[in-house]
């Protein structure tokens, strides 16, 4: 018997270099500025890090001398003006300043179911705080008049029912309400 020839030899290749090969990119950021009216503009090989211009004064850039004052503009009237009376200047400018929500048809109603009704008592409203009059109306529908006081802090009564075993295998369980659980 003859055996098979093994495998050839594999071919000695030269060892790989060491990593990559290096690369040096130069990146040009040139700026160019817009052209005058003489065509003149200004191009820098890299992006200017303040502007050349910013110290300029407009009178360093014309030959004329700067232009006269025009005549001063009349003064505005005081407040009240355009209005009748302080009220409404101050209710009017309340409306056109801040929020951009209120109507004409708003601001009217304001006046004629509030401001103008015979109970309306403008110190009543000395220290008053729209968030925190929202949470008193918000708070006002948990506690009902004639409940307990402990009621207003939270406080909720509730009925809880207990299922009772009736000691005998397999038979179903009693049922029953106990009222008066107080939880919050």
């Amino acid at each position: 018997d003859i055996l098979p020839e093994g495998p050839a030899p594999i071919p000695v290749e030269p060892a790989p270099r060491p990593g990559a090969r290096r690369v040096i990119l130069h990146v040009a950021d040139t700026m160019r500025s817009l052209c005058n009216r003489f065509g003149v503009f200004r191009e820098y090989r890299h992006r200017p890090s303040y502007d050349p211009d910013a110290l300029l004064r407009p009178e360093d850039l014309a030959n004329i001398p700067p232009a006269e004052p025009g005549p001063a503009s009349p003064e505005t009237p005081a407040p009240p003006w355009p209005f009748r009376n302080m009220s409404i200047y101050r209710l009017m400018h309340w409306a056109n300043s801040g929020s951009n929500s209120k109507s004409e048809i708003e601001l009217t109603r304001l006046v004629a179911e509030v401001i103008s009704a015979p109970d309306f008592v403008a110190s009543d409203l000395a220290g008053f705080n729209a968030h925190r009059e929202n949470k008193v109306l918000d708070d006002s529908g948990k506690v009902k008049p004639g409940d307990p006081p402990w009621m207003k802090d939270g406080w909720v009564e509730t009925a809880v029912d207990i299922e009772i075993p009736s000691g005998v295998k397999n038979s179903p369980t009693q049922k029953f309400s106990v009222p008066g659980l107080h939880h919050r």
